[in-house]
């Protein structure tokens, strides 16, 4: 059963998130989720790239170059990647850049930001569960009461 940026959308931990751009992606299928901490061209060859990949990152090797951060968008979209998670906007990461916004909706890459309450660790434990949970077919049994009393254990020994 394939899963789509859009699936991943559901999942507890990405409900408060906001598509900000790059809509027309929201259908890409999506394999695995990684983080990425270094956003610098050359540091983003194809083999560290599986494709279908959900990105999350907080750019904050690129916080303060713009050209960069597109740059990193569009090498992503590039490489095949299906989206990407964007963290810390307005704490380590100063603004959301228009240009950023812009450069997503031209290559139709889903451009994802978060809420700055929620931890990565938690969007990367849901997603891997439910990903495997969807793909065994038994996704129709596990309630989303499960996934709420998770979520909820994992911030409370946070």
């Amino acid at each position: 059963m394939a899963i789509t940026v859009s699936d991943c959308l559901r999942l507890p931990s990405l409900r408060e998130a906001k598509v900000v751009a790059g809509h027309k992606g929201l259908n890409k299928f999506v394999t695995t989720v990684s983080v990425l901490e270094y956003a610098k061209r050359y540091a983003l060859a194809e083999e560290y790239f599986l494709g279908n990949e959900l990105i999350l990152t907080g750019f904050i090797s690129v916080k303060d170059n713009i050209e960069d951060q597109c740059e990193a968008l569009r090498r992503l979209h590039e490489v095949g990647e299906a989206g990407v998670v964007l963290y810390y906007v307005g704490c380590f990461l100063p603004k959301l850049h228009p240009a950023l916004i812009e450069t997503a909706d031209e290559l139709g890459f889903p451009l994802i930001v978060m809420p700055e309450k929620i931890v990565r660790s938690l969007v990367l434990t849901s997603q891997h569960s439910w990903m495997v949970v969807k793909r065994s077919r038994v996704w129709k049994n596990v309630s989303q009461a499960d996934f709420r009393a998770r979520r909820s254990a994992m911030l409370m020994a946070m």
